[in-house]
C-alpha cells in the first residue's frame, strides 16, 4: 500500500473496525514495553523509532498515534501492530 507524503490515518479513528476505545490503552502498552524490556527514555525510544519526542509522550499521555508511527515503534519493540491491538483490547476487557 503507498500512502501520499503526508498522509496520516490515527489508529483510533472510529472508521478503522476495532479500534474504537484503544486510545487510553494503546500507551499503556506501550509505556509498559518501554520501561519492562528496555528501560529507555522516552527521548531514547522516539529517536530509535525515528519519531519526535513530543510525540512519542503525547502517544504514552493520549494514546494518539498514527499508523505509521505505530508501525515504527512495533519494530522497535519486536513485535506487530497486530499484537499490540491484542494487548490493548484484552486491557479493555479486563477493565470492563
Amino acid at each position: 500500500m503507498t500512502r501520499k507524503r503526508g498522509a496520516r490515518r490515527m489508529l483510533s479513528s472510529p472508521s478503522i473496525p476495532g479500534t474504537a476505545g484503544l486510545n487510553s490503552h494503546i500507551g499503556h502498552v506501550l509505556r509498559r514495553l518501554r520501561l519492562a524490556h528496555t528501560r529507555e527514555s522516552q527521548r531514547q525510544t522516539a529517536m530509535a523509532c525515528g519519531i519526535s519526542t513530543s510525540a512519542y509522550q503525547r502517544l504514552e499521555e493520549r494514546g494518539n498515534v498514527t499508523l505509521i508511527a505505530l508501525e515504527r515503534i512495533a519494530a522497535h519493540f519486536e513485535t506487530t501492530v497486530s499484537a499490540l491491538h491484542t494487548y490493548a483490547a484484552r486491557l479493555n476487557d479486563a477493565s470492563h
